[in-house]
């Protein structure tokens, strides 16, 4: 949260063995207790666990915006919910990624998210990324920017003010190791604003 007092993440039953990630929770920080804000829909169950859920808070602290990939198709989806469970809301229709895990941030000026660039085979296959903006309203997504490159998929956050977008490409794509430096890996930032 912005005041650094709550923690969102996905819970499921402890006691259950491969029980599914089956809701989100608030956790107090100081107080360590978890509070239930919204039982998942059945089929927003995500694929491997937490690497298949991004979630981020709203500006003001009361939304989350959330992005699920889903163990049925390997496609996400892209929500926003109040921090009290109420105001559900999809915004975006399924989409290709390759996890949902730090690809979701929401700013000032809208939702960011990354999809997959498809290839046009008949076995689709991932062939770029692309992080597209999205109004916490919903509506028509926008792509930011795409790089093609199957590996260079990648963690992302935006500025608070959406002005520039810090981009983790995936270790395969950019890391080396120099015997004299040891292993390298690289962050790249875009500027948005015009």
């Amino acid at each position: 949260s912005p005041d650094g007092k709550t923690l969102y993440t996905a819970a499921r039953n402890t006691g259950v063995q491969r029980s599914p990630w089956d809701r989100l929770v608030a956790i107090d920080v100081a107080s360590g207790r978890a509070t239930s804000i919204i039982s998942l829909p059945g089929d927003l169950v995500p694929v491997q666990g937490l690497f298949g859920l991004g979630l981020a808070v709203s500006p003001s602290g009361r939304e989350l915006a959330v992005a699920i990939q889903r163990q049925q198709d390997r496609k996400a989806r892209l929500f926003r919910v109040g921090v009290d469970g109420t105001g559900y809301q999809e915004l975006h229709e399924p989409y290709w990624t390759g996890g949902a895990a730090e690809k979701v941030a929401w700013t000032r000026d809208g939702i960011y998210f990354s999809d997959g660039l498809m290839s046009g085979d008949p076995q689709p296959m991932i062939k770029g990324w692309r992080v597209m903006r999205i109004a916490p309203e919903g509506g028509a997504a926008q792509p930011i920017f795409e790089i093609n490159g199957r590996d260079l998929e990648a963690t992302f956050d935006a500025s608070p003010d959406g002005s520039r977008i810090a981009f983790h490409p995936s270790p395969s794509a950019t890391q080396w190791f120099s015997p004299s430096a040891g292993p390298r890996r690289e962050l790249w930032v875009f500027n948005l604003a015009a």
